[in-house]
């Protein structure tokens, strides 16, 4: 049916014609020069009204050879049939007067982007902190107040007669602060002449450990004094010894690192005070990450891989060869990424064809899945990557730079530029021990001009001691990551114990530059891991995916509700972070009766009884350290 067959009876008139017609999306033809300026009847000038022939076919309209009007129609799907004439004067002001307010409202208070939207929930969070910070300080600051008064830290006022009762003066608090996790206190004593009591001298507050013992069963917290030129200061840990947080959640600290610091930067964990540290892998520029079985080890590299692919880093930018002697089970969510390095599968089979003609001569190089999985893979790979190596080092000094990062400055097209490539080794002390001193030459040799080929190592092993880290390996890694470990494996790692005595699951402590730090690593979950290497193989976001685990659930339980499961107000603290109440549920169940490692200690999950919920019970000495809530939903 055209668009002629579908013009109303009512519609008589030419403007009526095009006004329809604009609404409708219909592109009428230009009227004739004789019919231009005046409004004539639509029987005169129409070749066809509803399928008839008009009374005067011949004066129908012709196109204008100038020009060709088109009407434009905001959405032709839903076009609008009102043909009455438009408001004029102030009928037409009233009618569009709620459109303009709604204009004008949107201009002042404009809809919040994402961004402005996670701001105004971090500032909501900062601010109950704050409010929760000073109620503390203020129960804290009147215990030590009162103990160091009992230690004798006090001034007597008065005889103690009926005109003059004997008053004390006691140590006051000025300034109340916290640190940006929350996990520590800190009261700044007032040491105004008039405020501090008499023959109390601050110096020993600070000197003395007898005093900050003395606190621990009055605060049931560490705490210590400290003096600076700022003054004289009592630090409450809110968690632990040091005052490092208990958990630190991947994605959250991944927002916190600024876009603009190099491509192969990533977080290693919270230090003290709350400071967040950062490490770019172009400036170490090899790893060492140890640990022991369960500690963290595996967990840190996988967050490290995750980072840069959470970042947009693209094949272009990065590739990764992956050694994970555990038949592939460590790294089984890479399978399929295309960031992985592959050589040509003519030129692997051609590299297997030569092995067999000379099994005993011919040392095949190749790299066919981009994933090692097995010993037999390990030396191809490692005579691939001298190959690769060297083909870059040639490339860069026959283009006249001395370096990769020099070479890939000058080069205008992204095609031209070389990407980073960064061998991951989870198990370190199997290819060692099992392969000899073959493995370690290699390696060292490549560590030596790797960087300047762009080509970065990271290796893991949960067996550090120095057969395993040997003088050839540890020389040309500088930085390392250590985290729980005997007193032999801290030493052969760090040079000192300080790993030997590491109270957290996740604590670690990261050797840079000669500096040791002790800091909280980020845990990384399996949901978050797959939601990662889902986008960067598809480019699209994963819908269903949990990124909090059990650990996360059961340590904020533990902090918040004494232990007790109740699956209501777990989920209900959980539920922004994409965690369903089925996963939470199934996950719950299956964990009870199994014990899990919370603040260093040993916890075990006790299934929901008649008489209460389920709940945290504490396993060292069959001692239950937590209140077992009674809780009226039944899980």
């Amino acid at each position: 049916m055209s668009p002629r067959s579908k013009i109303p009876h009512t519609v008589n008139n030419t403007n009526q014609l095009r006004s329809m017609a604009r609404r409708r999306g219909i592109e009428l033809r230009t009227r004739s020069q004789s019919h231009k300026s005046a409004s004539e009847a639509l029987n005169s000038v129409s070749s066809e009204i509803n399928g008839t022939p008009g009374k005067e076919y011949l004066n129908r309209s012709e196109p204008s050879p100038k020009s060709k009007v088109n009407i434009p129609l905001a959405n032709p799907d839903k076009p609008s049939t009102d043909l009455r004439p438009k408001p004029k004067g102030i009928i037409r002001w009233i009618k569009y007067l709620p459109g303009r307010i709604r204009n004008f409202k949107d201009i002042l208070f404009p809809i919040p982007t994402p961004e402005e939207l996670e701001r105004k929930e971090f500032l909501k969070l900062e601010r109950k902190r704050n409010k929760l910070a000073i109620k503390e300080c203020r129960k804290y600051g009147k215990l030590i107040s009162e103990k160091l008064a009992q230690l004798g830290e006090r001034e007597v006022i008065g005889n103690n007669t009926p005109d003059k009762p004997r008053k004390f003066k006691k140590i006051r608090f000025s300034l109340f602060s916290r640190d940006e996790l929350f996990t520590k206190l800190i009261l700044r004593v007032d040491t105004k002449p008039g405020h501090l009591p008499v023959y109390v001298r601050l110096s020993d507050l600070g000197r003395r450990e007898f005093y900050s013992d003395e606190m621990l069963p009055t605060l049931a917290h560490f705490m210590e004094f400290k003096s600076d030129e700022a003054g004289v200061f009592a630090i409450v840990y809110r968690h632990g010894l040091d005052g490092l947080p208990e958990f630190v959640a991947a994605e959250d600290i991944w927002k916190k690192v600024p876009e603009n610091k190099p491509p192969l930067t990533f977080p290693v964990g919270y230090g003290d005070n709350s400071a967040r540290f950062d490490v770019d892998l172009d400036d170490c520029p090899h790893i060492i990450v140890a640990g022991a079985t369960k500690q963290g080890k595996s967990n840190f590299i996988n967050q490290i891989v995750c980072f840069w692919l959470y970042r947009g880093l693209t094949p272009q930018d990065l590739q990764l060869i992956l050694f994970d002697l555990k038949l592939g089970m460590e790294f089984c969510y890479y399978a399929g990424l295309p960031h992985l390095y592959r050589d040509d599968p003519e030129d692997v089979r051609m590299e297997k064809e030569k092995l067999l003609l000379d099994p005993d001569k011919y040392e095949p190089s190749y790299i066919e899945t981009g994933i090692i999985e097995d010993l037999d893979g390990v030396m191809p790979a490692f005579l691939r990557l001298r190959k690769i190596m060297n083909k870059r080092l040639q490339q860069i000094k026959h283009a006249g730079y001395k370096d990769f990062n020099s070479y890939n400055r000058a080069q205008f097209a992204a095609q031209k530029r070389l990407p980073y490539m960064v061998v991951i080794i989870d198990e370190w002390a199997r290819i060692s021990l099992s392969l000899g001193e073959e493995p370690q030459k290699l390696v060292a040799h490549m560590t030596n001009l790797a960087r300047a080929a762009g080509i970065y190592f990271i290796l893991g092993t949960q067996n550090p001691n120095v057969s395993v880290i040997s003088n050839r390996i540890s020389v040309n890694f500088s930085t390392r990551v250590v985290f729980k470990c005997s007193v032999g494996g801290s030493l052969a790692a760090l040079s000192n114990q300080m790993a030997a005595g590491l109270e957290e699951k996740g604590r670690a402590i990261l050797q840079d530059g000669g500096d040791n730090i002790k800091l909280q690593t980020p845990r990384i979950s399996d949901g978050l891991i797959k939601a990662v290497v889902f986008k960067a193989i598809t480019g699209k976001d994963k819908k269903s995916f949990s990124p909090v685990d059990m650990e996360e659930i059961l340590q904020y339980s533990l902090d918040h509700f004494d232990g007790a499961l109740d699956i209501t107000k777990i989920y209900g603290v959980f539920r922004d972070k994409k965690v369903k109440w089925e996963w939470l549920f199934e996950a719950l169940r299956d964990s009870e009766g199994k014990e899990f490692i919370l603040s260093g200690t040993s916890y075990r999950i006790i299934p929901a009884g008649y008489h209460k919920g389920r709940s945290l019970e504490r396993m060292d000495m069959g001692v239950v350290s937590t209140e077992i809530a009674n809780s009226k939903s039944q899980i």
